[in-house]
């Protein structure tokens, strides 16, 4: 070891990522480059780490029925992280505000609601989903290029597979230069004993561990003083959050330094890409002979769901709501990607000096969204048909939803025929998440109770229906009950339900806190 001292010497230089760059040169031709921010970085993923592993992994081991209600507390934390973090990108983007908002909407309708409701149980899968999205909009720039959906979808699952674990190494690299510097490179008194608390903290653990089993009297009075500690939780959360640590730091590393796929510059922006066009006499065969058939369609629709008019012998009106109702919306669908085909790989619009707008295309392409709007009122006429004959369920609600989901879709459509540039794909997922919203809000659980009881004696209806009350329906419909002055002596399942609830009494969410109070 050498007691000279190594200069220091604060390089500024540019970078393509426009973040200041500390290079720290040793007597090692090796160095050091980090890109400002990245020491920072280190902390957050500590913080979200630690975050992980107390509100999902700590709760998900206890085996308690919370796991839903922390694990939007934790997506909300890690949203306001991300945003922050990534806050230049941000600030100066409405839509991204605004699909942070809807996404931190969804997480507190579960502290909200009873998350442990069907609802409940989608929203679980729909967050990750679109925080994913989200996260990867922000981090590649798409919403410079909103159409760009192939690259999108490529970098959501990128999002999962790979940028949790392709900047380890650089994590590795960050750390070591932070605490460790080359060539008795000086550093700050803080550092040093952080390095040196990495290192002696495992070592003790594992030989305390060690000289416990060699002997009985340290291992009785090592003990004593551990009592309440529990060496194998420790070392499996310091596991978890070490591996949390990392991939948390890669994935947000990506987010902000790593190579976007969608560049910056106005060149970038302004280059046309060839795409591959059919010829449009293949486009009015297809959508000549598929538009026939779906005319021929309607006309059914309004002699027999519309008029009214007597159906053939054999056919039910109940069988006739609900064969029909399935192919219908699968058909709107399919419609929706024929519309997304015509105008992707269609000449719908001028493509140079020498051709004119395909007024014919455009034609043919209202009335294929005029026909699929006639399915969507036949699919929800069909459907209305059927809850009236056998009530109202979460599958009925959420295919209602759906349908008028896919209704407003039909609207973005001739809005994109008419406006060349408007991003379809975008809208549509922009719609579908505050769409998704409004269903969380309306009460799912409690609007089917509700629907349900109208028009009917609710005592009369509990005791049909007592088994479904007592297994199926969620805190939020159970509420609906007891306001609505359900007779605890008429209904037999009474008791039942408060012994449930009593066993769920770790519940927080807010609606089973005001039943408990009902209860008590």
């Amino acid at each position: 070891m050498t007691n000279d001292n190594t200069d220091i010497n604060i390089v500024e230089e540019p970078a393509k990522t426009e973040e200041i760059k500390e290079t720290v040169k040793t007597e090692n031709p090796k160095k050091y480059i980090f890109v400002k921010g990245e020491k920072i970085l280190l902390a957050i993923a500590f913080v979200i780490a630690v975050l992980c592993d107390r509100l999902l992994f700590n709760i998900a081991f206890k085996q308690t029925n919370n796991i839903f209600y922390f694990t939007a507390i934790f997506e909300i934390c890690f949203i306001i992280i991300f945003c922050i973090f990534n806050y230049e990108k941000i600030i100066k983007k409405p839509l991204l505000w605004v699909s942070a908002a809807m996404i931190i909407s969804l997480c507190v309708w579960n502290i909200i609601f009873d998350y442990m409701s069907a609802y409940g149980g989608l929203t679980f899968v729909v967050i990750p989903a679109a925080l994913m999205m989200f996260t990867q909009v922000t981090a590649e720039n798409h919403y410079l290029n909103l159409k760009n959906t192939g690259g999108m979808v490529l970098s959501w699952f990128a999002g999962w597979i790979i940028k949790p674990f392709s900047a380890i190494v650089r994590c590795v690299e960050v750390i070591s230069g932070t605490l460790f510097p080359k060539n008795n490179a000086t550093g700050s008194v803080i550092k040093k004993l952080a390095a040196a608390l990495i290192i002696t903290i495992p070592l003790a653990a594992v030989l305390i561990f060690l000289l416990s089993g060699a002997d009985k009297v340290f291992g009785y009075y090592v003990n004593k003083i551990f009592s309440s500690f529990n060496i194998n939780d420790f070392i499996l959360h310091g596991f978890l959050i070490a591996a949390g640590f990392l991939c948390f730091y890669s994935f947000f590393w990506n987010g902000r330094y790593g190579k976007s796929k969608t560049s910056n510059t106005a060149a970038a922006l302004t280059t046309v890409k060839k795409e591959y066009k059919l010829d449009n006499l293949i486009l009015y065969v297809v959508l000549g002979t598929t538009l026939i058939l779906y005319i021929l369609f309607c006309f059914i629709q309004f002699a027999y769901l519309f008029a009214s008019a007597g159906l053939p012998d054999g056919i039910s009106p109940s069988d006739y709501a609900r064969e029909g109702f399935a192919q219908i919306v699968v058909i709107s669908g399919i419609n929706l990607i024929i519309f997304g085909c015509a105008l992707k790989f269609g000449k719908i619009n001028k493509q140079n000096e020498k051709t004119e707008k395909d007024i014919v295309l455009k034609v043919m392409l209202y009335i294929l969204i005029a026909v699929t709007g006639i399915m969507l009122v036949s699919g929800f006429k069909r459907l209305g048909l059927y809850i009236n004959a056998f009530g109202m369920t979460f599958l009925r609600l959420i295919s209602a939803w759906f349908m008028i989901y896919l209704s407003l879709v039909l609207i973005l459509c001739v809005a994109r025929i008419i406006k060349e540039k408007l991003p379809l794909i975008a809208c549509c997922a922009i719609l579908l998440l505050f769409s998704y919203n409004i269903l969380g809000y309306i009460n799912p659980d409690a609007f089917i109770v509700k629907y349900n009881l109208a028009g009917n004696d609710m005592n009369e209806w509990v005791s049909e229906n007592s088994d479904y009350i007592l297994y199926e329906l969620s805190d939020d419909a159970l509420n609906v009950l007891f306001d609505r002055g359900l007779d605890k002596d008429k209904f037999n399942g009474y008791y039942s339900i408060k012994d449930r609830i009593d066993r769920d009494y770790y519940k927080l969410s807010l609606s089973s806190m005001n039943l408990k109070s009902k209860l008590k």
